[in-house]
């Protein structure tokens, strides 16, 4: 009984030391310990194993990818993209940069490569042509200071685009980037008037629901005409609407929007006099047009 009871000891101290020891790099000390786990009842073993740790093994993968990205990161020079990677005869592939970020567009060489219709993106950041479509060299730039800000929104777009499609593999000195491959304050701003962008676009949408665009048609033999129907501006309602001009502040002009004309405000107090949005202060009616009439001529035909 008494062996029993020491073996039994001996057991249980064994498969301890292997938990505890289970990260040793020595090949006879691993060998031992799997030998004596194999012998061991599995309730035993299983009073010593400890709780999987899922968030230790997230951070070693987060660790593993990190280390991934640095050893294929590199920095770029302008003149190193532009001489060796346009994909012509002797070049190392076809990239591209876009927002300082390189990108190996290699599998895409039937447009990026010499001949294709995208090969003028080839072997330079030419970001700027990305959103106002010049694709002269002087439009083909990583400069964008002053651009109409309407505009932003566009490089997000092709941000996503270029990282799910095409290999990420550096950054390239310039505008977005330094020396080092750290974010300068040009980017920093880009990505501010990015994000302003974003939330203004998401407000004309916002805005758009609530007093939709007028349909339009212009001819030298009818001339210039505007009017609602239930799915004009691409807002498909149940009601139809009638036409006004409608200038907000910030606006350089005004646009025809289809403005509801029954039940609560959308903007401001109820006043009770149910006539849905036709208070808005930033509305006019058409010259020579009834005022609850669902189209206007606002030009007349010559």
């Amino acid at each position: 009984m008494g062996c029993l009871r020491l073996s039994f000891i001996v057991i249980i101290l064994a498969v301890g030391a292997g938990w505890y020891f289970r990260s040793t790099e020595d090949v006879r000390v691993k060998e031992i310990l799997n030998t004596v786990l194999k012998l061991t009842p599995k309730p035993i073993v299983d009073l010593f194993q400890p709780a999987e740790d899922d968030s230790h093994d997230a951070k070693k993968q987060e660790k593993v990818t990190d280390n991934e990205v640095k050893s294929t990161s590199r920095i770029f020079s302008k003149q190193d993209l532009w001489d060796n990677y346009r994909g012509g005869d002797g070049s190392k592939g076809v990239y591209l940069a876009f927002f300082g970020k390189v990108f190996d567009v290699s599998k895409g060489k039937e447009h990026y490569g010499p001949g294709g219709g995208y090969h003028f993106f080839a072997g330079r950041d030419g970001t700027k042509g990305f959103v106002t479509g010049d694709f002269s060299d002087e439009g083909l730039t990583d400069d964008i200071d002053g651009m109409d800000s309407k505009l932003m929104i566009g490089f997000d777009d092709w941000i996503q685009f270029y990282s799910s499609t095409y290999t990420y593999v550096g950054t390239v000195i310039g505008q977005f980037y330094d020396e080092n491959g750290k974010p300068t304050e040009a980017l920093k701003n880009a990505n501010k008037l990015i994000a302003e962008a974003k939330q203004a676009k998401k407000q004309q949408d916002e805005e758009n629901k609530i007093l939709p665009m007028c349909n339009s048609e212009s001819s030298a033999a009818k001339g210039s005409r505007v009017w609602c129907s239930t799915k004009s501006g691409g807002v498909e309602r149940s009601w139809v609407g009638v036409p006004r001009q409608y200038h907000p502040p910030g606006a350089n002009s005004p646009r025809c929007a289809c403005v509801r004309t029954n039940g609560k405000p959308s903007y401001g107090a109820d006043d009770g006099k149910n006539r849905g949005d036709l208070g808005n202060p930033y509305l006019r009616e058409y010259d020579n047009c009834h005022s609850t009439s669902d189209s206007c001529v606002i030009k007349q035909p010559k």
